[in-house]
């Protein structure tokens, strides 16, 4: 799990979500969701609608029932490798089958839970299995 602090890394990632966004944009992205990098998702403020691919790095149950963690290589930080991550809250906990590695794409609202930046799903249809067998 990675956790960046929310300070001079938050001014950074606004340069480079900006261009993620545009790179990430596509035909696919749901009603009302701005399709954006994980970095970027994580330096929005709460509550905007996001649409975020990554590649699962926990699946549910790993830490709790009610969320999985996605990773994308837009992180700034030497510390994590370039990746940033974020994680995928879903209250009913009704996930699809999740596996590491696989690469999804989830459509949330932003939020936050003690410290740690999320995406909160509405229903298990805001994650759409794009493939298996990714890594970072």
């Amino acid at each position: 799990m990675i956790v960046l602090e929310a300070t001079q890394e938050s001014v950074d990632l606004s340069e480079a979500g900006a261009s993620q966004e545009t790179s990430s944009s596509n035909s696919n992205t749901a009603q009302g969701f701005r399709a954006m990098s994980v970095a970027r998702a994580r330096a929005v403020a709460l509550g905007t609608s996001v649409q975020v691919d990554g590649v699962v790095t926990a699946t549910p149950n790993t830490f709790a029932t009610q969320f999985f963690h996605i990773e994308d290589e837009t992180g700034t930080s030497e510390e994590t490798g370039g990746r940033a991550g974020i994680q995928v809250y879903l209250y009913a906990a009704d996930f699809p089958e999740l596996a590491l590695g696989n690469r999804v794409r989830v459509s949330g609202v932003t939020s936050q839970n003690r410290g740690e930046a999320r995406i909160k799903l509405s229903n298990r249809e805001a994650i759409e299995i794009l493939g298996s067998g990714s890594a970072l």
